[in-house]
């Protein structure tokens, strides 16, 4: 019986992630701290990532403890799969779907991605009810001209800290940018910020039709944590990632790969992190003016090469078609 290894991340994640168990880094100088890098020499482009953008999966691994050892051997088992298959398409992941797994693995790998779809009608189906209408947001932004607003959101893992949720407001505040700003409970929004940008702003707190708000004609920025189902989300809807903020897990592999692909401004990194609000206004103004306009462009071909990628005859389909044929082989 054949071993598939699916992945709901990219290849680039997928590459760092084994290849951190089987080499085991670690840090053995007492001078070593969290910005100590680690080095991928396997893997195309030799990136690195200091400590505290690792997987903390890996990074509080202890040798020879038995819940971390069993979590190693899972990932040491995936590379005894006879291939892999990853939620991405070649267009943004080419160069690690191409060589960086079946290098580091020697297994083909599949991209079949970006699955954005599927996973809005999962989400639906177990019942996720969002806290304002996607027909209200729709109306409210019909307001504002195309690709001028910007979408705010951390994801439901994370919430900003105070500190963190001011600078945020302070930034939208000063920028004079439309916005929606989708706020995961356990965010307090600064007092008076709602009544203040009220005539530009609408903060949702709860959960957002983020498919939805995305793919309006008015909305072409998208301030993001980086969780690959909201890139791969952003990339279809063709909308451009304004200010990276990667604050953990995959999300730091996530933000170099679109920061590659040019259709990213990277400008805070951690989850404990509180950028300048001053430059991150300054940021935003910049990005819905024609500062931003190639960015915009790059994210809107981008869109149009995940579509293709889908399509009969694109690398995706191709590649879903040939893990098929593979499956079939079995007798």
């Amino acid at each position: 019986m054949p071993h598939v290894t699916f992945s709901i991340s990219n290849a680039l994640y997928l590459a760092v992630a084994h290849s951190l168990w089987r080499r085991l880094p670690s840090r053995r100088r007492p001078e070593d701290t969290d910005d100590e890098p680690v080095a991928f020499p396997d893997i195309p482009g030799a990136p690195s990532f200091p400590w505290r953008q690792l997987s903390w999966l890996f990074t509080q691994h202890v040798p020879g403890d038995e819940v971390s050892e069993v979590i190693r051997q899972f990932f040491l088992w995936n590379l005894g799969s006879d291939c892999f298959v990853v939620n991405s398409f070649a267009a943004l992941d080419g160069a690690y779907i191409e060589r960086a797994l079946p290098d580091l693995m020697a297994k083909p790998v599949f991209a079949v991605g970006p699955l954005s779809d599927a996973v809005s009608i999962s989400r639906d189906r177990r019942g996720g009810k969002p806290a304002v209408p996607a027909a209200s947001v729709a109306a409210w932004l019909e307001a504002f001209p195309d690709g001028s607003a910007v979408y705010v959101s951390f994801g439901t893992q994370h919430a900003l800290s105070p500190p963190q949720a001011a600078c945020v407001a302070d930034a939208l505040a000063r920028s004079s940018a439309a916005f929606v700003w989708a706020v995961r409970s356990g965010t307090a929004v600064p007092e008076g910020f709602e009544e203040a940008t009220a005539s530009r702003g609408m903060v949702i707190r709860g959960w957002a039709p983020q498919v939805e708000i995305l793919r309006h004609r008015a909305v072409g920025w998208f301030l993001t944590h980086c969780g690959w189902n909201s890139v791969l989300e952003a990339t279809a809807a063709g909308v451009a990632l304004l200010m990276t903020w990667p604050m953990g897990a995959e999300q730091f592999t996530n933000a170099l790969l679109v920061a590659e692909a040019g259709v990213a401004v990277p400008v805070a990194e951690g989850d404990e992190t509180v950028p300048d609000a001053g430059q991150m206004a300054l940021a935003i103004a910049a990005a819905i003016g024609e500062e931003g306009k190639p960015v915009r462009e790059r994210a809107a071909e981008l869109s149009k090469n995940a579509a293709a990628a889908l399509a009969e005859g694109g690398s995706s389909h191709g590649d879903l078609e040939d893990v098929v044929r593979m499956l079939n082989k079995v007798e």
